[in-house]
């Protein structure tokens, strides 16, 4: 009998997989999620009684069949039937609250990172109570380990509120970005009052003290409540604002190393105002960026406009397109904030305050250059008196390994293979082979009759592969690679 099976490495890397392919947002009687496996994509309202908040700190997570996992508020976990998870809430500490309000509200300070079959870690900002040079002092980044519980059929949260850091950092921006070794994760956090650049490396079972990059420019202010950073689609390439100063912060990146290059601080063009806000340093506020798939553009927000950025432009005056001004008149104007680029490689626009806000708009074509990239006014609607505001902060889910694989072995010579865990659970039968080695393997899997119950190939990258068994009934069976034959339990 030969059985469909899973292989973390290519549920992780595959192109074709929709980790993305369903948004949350809002709050209220009902929020409301975007489906992208419909062309377009559907906007469906949910009724909201577990008051699931999805604001500036949202972050969600598909499986690859497209399926919503899995939504993270900033302080609290939901599943995909909209309800909390076992141990998902109070993620973030009660200081926060009582000095802060909602956490809900900062902007990118959560992240949903998949690890293996149904396990997951979550990594989010809090505060103690102490204050630092007058601003709130975000000094706790926490992880939280998550894993699927076949007996109540939900996520539960195993590890909660892990201390990484408990450096100062900026109330928003954090992002990651898949490590060339094809299964680990580089996580980047932003310092506060500075520019200095935090970068963890996340595994399964370890997170590794922060490697750090300090730059000269741009020094950030406590102005910090809206802010972005991206990773282009290749993981090459790294950019970052915050609200003052009015500068973009780029950088190259070797996914591989672990390492920032070739920095550069370029300013932001000061436009003609549109004489919406009374303080016109406020109007210049950079808040959002999206790089376009091709990554030969940057798409940078601030609070009442849209610019392209051409990166290899060596002449200022033509790399700067204003894409868009105000999307409405100025009475009902909210303010722009956080940006996304979708599944369907569209680009889309949030707004800092769900007051009056129903719609977000989109650029359409984002890999031309000026007016060819179709900004697209509010036209992604939502209910009539929808309260929604930015897209959650997701990243390129689809990024494997770099080729071939960071420091693996282009060979299939071993001479050890290690299962685990043994008894199996979750259904995730793991491989650690002796060597860094980047092969295709056959493998058999038989009972204790000796028939052969599941047959395929498992691809090891960086020694490592897993296999899922849920096809497995409960019971002893044996596995063979090569000429190993290792016994095991599910």
């Amino acid at each position: 009998m030969r059985v469909l099976i899973l292989i973390l490495i290519s549920c992780v890397v595959n192109a074709q997989s929709k980790f993305n392919n369903n948004w949350v947002t809002g709050s209220g009687a009902f929020f409301y999620r975007v489906d992208f496996n419909t062309t377009p994509p559907t906007v469906v309202q949910e009724l909201n009684p577990q008051n699931i908040q999805c604001l500036g700190a949202a972050s969600c997570l598909s499986n690859r069949l497209g399926e919503l996992q899995l939504i993270c508020t900033g302080d609290k976990l939901f599943n995909n039937k909209y309800k909390s998870i076992i141990n998902g809430g109070n993620l973030t500490d009660d200081k926060y609250y009582y000095q802060y309000g909602t956490p809900n509200l900062s902007q990118s300070s959560a992240i949903i990172l998949p690890i293996d079959n149904d396990i997951f870690k979550v990594i989010n900002t809090s505060i103690s109570d102490s204050l630092y040079n007058n601003y709130p002092a975000f000094d706790r980044l926490y992880y939280h380990d998550i894993v699927y519980d076949t007996l109540y059929n939900n996520y539960r949260v195993t590890n909660k509120k892990k201390l990484i850091s408990n450096a100062y950092y900026s109330r928003c921006g954090m992002t990651a970005l898949r490590h060339g070794n094809g299964i680990d994760w580089w996580l980047v956090k932003q310092r506060a009052l500075e520019n200095t650049l935090h970068l963890f490396n996340i595994s399964a079972d370890t997170i590794l003290p922060p490697k750090i990059f300090n730059y000269p420019a741009p020094r950030y202010t406590g102005w910090n409540y809206s802010g972005q950073m991206v990773f282009n689609q290749t993981g090459t390439q790294f950019a970052n604002v915050q609200q003052q100063p009015n500068q973009l912060f780029i950088a190259n990146f070797d996914r591989c190393q672990g390492e920032f290059s070739k920095p550069q601080v370029i300013n932001i063009p000061t436009p003609l105002y549109d004489s919406f806000f009374s303080d016109t340093a406020k109007e210049r506020h950079p808040c959002g960026l999206a790089y376009s798939p091709n990554g030969k553009f940057l798409y940078v927000l601030q609070w009442s406009k849209v610019f392209q950025y051409e990166i290899n432009e060596p002449d200022s005056a033509k790399a700067w397109y204003q894409v868009a001004s105000l999307d409405t008149t100025a009475d009902w104007f909210v303010t722009y904030d956080q940006l996304q680029l979708g599944p369907d490689s569209k680009i889309y626009i949030g707004k800092y305050s769900t007051s009056a806000n129903g719609a977000w708009s989109t650029i359409d074509n984002p890999d031309a250059k000026g007016a060819a990239c179709n900004w697209c006014r509010k036209c992604l609607r939502f209910p009539t008196g929808a309260n929604v505001l930015s897209p959650p902060n997701v990243i390129n889910f689809d990024l494997g390994a770099a080729d071939p694989p960071c420091g693996t072995i282009n060979s299939d010579n071993f001479s050890e293979v290690i299962l685990y865990p043994n008894p199996v659970i979750n259904d995730a039968l793991q491989l650690q082979f002796d060597a860094p080695i980047n092969a295709h393997f056959d493998f058999q899997i038989h009972n204790l009759l000796g028939q052969i119950v599941m047959e395929d190939k498992i691809q090891s990258l960086a020694g490592k592969a897993t296999i899922n068994i849920r096809a497995l009934s409960s019971g002893v069976y044996f596995i063979t690679i090569k000429d190993k034959k290792i016994k095991f339990v599910k």
